[in-house]
């Protein structure tokens, strides 16, 4: 399943290397992120290996856009100057909640989700029509729950106007913008010298 979603991945990053990605990286990012939300649903949905594989294959494909679009709007967006420090700020700022929900995700699953549906057999008609039977399905219903809030995150996303237009409002960067370097740091140096 996992090897489905490697090609999915490795795909996608040749495409993306030879197309150059969405030009409106906003609406990649965020129609390429609901597809992320739909393949988790839909992945979540029956314990069927190929459902899942090909869940796989559709998350992997659409993360390797993604992650493209958000790399290029941030890089023709900050000053190269400042750039490395805004993507350690990225980075750390979505590192924290990805440590979190890794270390919370096995514990809420085993403590909240497993015994509402059932630890090896679904009890309730309406989570087994939603998510299947059999066991695992908890774990199932951990997925669901979470393409659904990201779908919803998208979706409030999209709502806000300013997110929407950021690359209309933000100008790109370009050499000019760069700054000339330290020769001026230099000069006063060398006066207080």
């Amino acid at each position: 399943m996992l090897t489905f979603g490697g090609i999915g991945m490795a795909v996608a990053s040749v495409a993306v290397t030879a197309w150059g990605g969405p030009r409106r990286r906003v609406r990649g990012l965020l129609g390429f992120s609901s597809l992320i939300s739909v393949a988790i649903v839909v992945g979540s949905l029956r314990p069927d290996l190929t459902l899942m594989a090909a869940a796989a294959f559709v998350l992997l494909r659409s993360l390797a856009v993604v992650i493209n679009c958000n790399q290029s709007l941030w890089q023709t967006k900050v000053e190269p100057h400042l750039l490395g420090r805004v993507i350690s700020l990225q980075y750390m700022v979505a590192a924290v909640p990805q440590f979190l929900s890794f270390c919370l995700a096995g514990l809420v699953a085993d403590s909240v989700f497993v015994p509402l549906v059932g630890r090896d057999r679904v009890e309730s008609p309406l989570l087994s029509a939603v998510v299947g039977d059999g066991p695992g399905r908890g774990f199932a219903l951990l997925m669901l729950v979470m393409g659904l809030m990201l779908a919803v995150c998208v979706l409030v996303a999209y709502l806000n106007p300013h997110l929407r237009r950021v690359e209309d409002d933000l100008p790109d960067v370009t050499p000019e913008d760069a700054p000339v370097g330290s020769p001026p740091a230099k000069a006063e140096r060398g006066d207080q010298a």
